[in-house]
């Protein structure tokens, strides 16, 4: 098909309006309710619930999204999400806390899935890379540039929550004004887990141990920062280059995997966040050194996600693509519920710098995990030969409706 580049302008541009105010949003509440003394656990359980609402979403918003259409459903689920951030700031309660993390998860699980199957319907096998290379690094950018939110000084907590909500909403402007129509993506080949597994248990495991690690990323690296007397506006600039220097090496880490072994890539990315999230423990808080790790954090651990689904697809056919895809990111979205929640309870017991601990044994045990995979297990030889990398936004699956009359084909089962 030929790709106008003008049909993606109204998608991205809408996601990345709302990425500024949700990436603001995730890290302003760790932040919040720490400066509020609000006991670690308590903070990683709040988070944890914006990645459960995360991954439920991804099952159950697609009825909605196929009966209502593509546009209106953003715009339910971005008024929705603009609603929940505008309470949490009038209402103080980290209970109620809690419930609207949830609905906020909920909420740009939804989003992101409409964004995805819009952007994906509008590409085919040539361009779906560059496709998606150019919605990651957007993704990636706004997230990096709502964290510079934090160089200013608002009066309130309440004129935070309020910008955050101010950006959310003005993101469904470009989709609803947009003159081209959004398309439906055709039903997938449906696979089940457990032939997943079978196929890549290293991408699943991969998929995971991303997910533990990010998820304590976005969510208690703030907290970390807190706790050792670190301004709040440095720690924006601390985020900004996590993220940042995750989106940068996206399309260059993914073409070497092309010219090598994905799983001996993999390994060399987890020992550098073996040697970044070691070297961060170190209570020596320059900026420039800072600054610097936090680039290396981003650059080597973001990464992970990508390449372990890369290494997935090398393995299955591509009518199997999308349904392979949906189910790594629920492996993902395991890992990033749990990680805050264990993370937060390592933070409780040894102190601000468990988390330094915590992201050291998880990367050193996929190290430790792919390096036998390496051993034992031979390279993809040339009958099943490795399709191109793309780069995956860490993010949700296509929304892929229903059609009433063409049901979608019977999962495959583990003996396909």
């Amino acid at each position: 098909m030929q790709l106008s580049f003008v049909q993606l302008f109204a998608p991205i541009a809408s996601i990345s309006l709302l990425v500024v105010g949700s990436g603001y949003y995730t890290t302003f509440t760790s932040m919040h309710l720490k400066e509020a003394a609000i006991a670690t656990w308590m903070i990683g359980c709040i988070q944890s619930a914006h990645f459960s609402g995360f991954v439920i979403s991804s099952f159950l918003c697609q009825r909605f999204i196929f009966r209502v259409g593509h546009i209106r459903a953003f715009s339910a689920f971005a008024a929705l999400l603009g609603f929940i951030a505008l309470i949490q700031g009038v209402i103080f309660s980290p209970s109620l806390w809690i419930v609207l993390r949830f609905a906020a998860g909920f909420c740009l699980a939804g989003v992101c899935v409409i964004i995805e199957s819009w952007l994906m319907a509008c590409s085919d096998l040539k361009t779906r890379g560059t496709v998606l290379a150019i919605y990651m690094f957007t993704y990636y950018g706004a997230q990096a540039l709502s964290q510079l939110f934090f160089e200013a000084s608002f009066a309130s907590y309440l004129v935070s929550y309020a910008l955050i909500t101010a950006f959310i909403c003005i993101s469904i402007l470009p989709v609803c004004v947009t003159r081209f129509s959004a398309p439906c993506p055709d039903n997938p080949l449906m696979l089940s887990f457990k032939f997943l597994w079978r196929k890549a248990q290293l991408g699943v495991v991969g998929c995971v141990t991303g997910g533990l690690i990010l998820g304590c990323l976005y969510a208690l690296v703030p907290v970390y920062l807190e706790a050792n007397q670190i301004p709040n506006h440095f720690v924006g600039r601390v985020m900004f280059a996590i993220i940042f220097g995750g989106t940068l090496l996206q399309y260059p880490i993914g073409k070497l995997s092309d010219r090598m072994d994905r799983r001996k890539v993999l390994a060399l990315m987890l020992i550098a966040c073996m040697g970044a999230f070691s070297l961060f423990i170190v209570d020596y808080y320059n900026t420039t050194w800072l600054i610097a790790l936090g680039a290396l954090m981003g650059a080597s651990s973001f990464i992970v996600y990508p390449l372990s689904i890369s290494y997935t697809i090398d393995h299955i056919e591509n009518n199997q693509m999308v349904s392979a895809v949906a189910s790594l990111l629920l492996a993902y979205g395991v890992g990033s519920t749990v990680g805050p929640l264990v993370c937060g309870f390592v933070m409780q017991w040894l102190g601000p710098n468990g988390l330094c601990y915590y992201l050291f044994v998880v990367s050193c045990f996929m190290c430790i995990y792919t390096v036998v995979a390496v051993l034992k297990q031979p390279k993809v030889t040339d009958e099943e030969e490795p399709l191109d990398f793309m780069a995956q936004p860490r993010t949700t699956p296509e929304a892929v409706p229903v059609d009433p009359e063409h049901p979608p084909v019977e999962m495959i089962n583990e003996n396909p």
